[in-house]
């Protein structure tokens, strides 16, 4: 289970069939998932994607993820960059993970 919380990412998600995202953490499991939007205690299911680990990030600069920032849903490295450190509570974790959700049909069992 992939959660997908910032609106700007779940969008881009929904709407181009993938997105990149950035995790403080890395995954224990890779491959298909299923995405949701909420908490682990209650949420709801946006759809199926592959989830794979396309880079770590020893060093978090807006150069680092402007190759990918495209297909983030973010207007520019720096916005990602700040949304980023407000989703862990202020702190800019490194290393970080930049993982590509590519859309799943939602015939696939997860």
């Amino acid at each position: 289970m992939l959660f997908l919380n910032h609106p700007l990412v779940r969008a881009r998600f929904l709407e181009h069939g993938k997105v990149y995202t950035l995790r403080s953490s890395r995954r224990k499991k890779e491959g298909p998932q299923t995405l949701v939007q909420g908490s682990r205690f209650k949420h709801r299911p946006v759809g199926k994607g592959l989830v794979i680990l396309a880079k770590e990030l020893k060093a978090l600069t807006p150069k680092a993820l402007a190759g990918f920032v495209r297909n983030s849903g973010f207007r520019s490295a720096q916005a990602w960059l700040e949304a980023y450190v407000r989703f862990n509570h202020g702190k800019c974790v490194v290393p970080a993970y930049l993982y590509k959700v590519s859309k799943l049909s939602q015939r696939l069992e997860v």
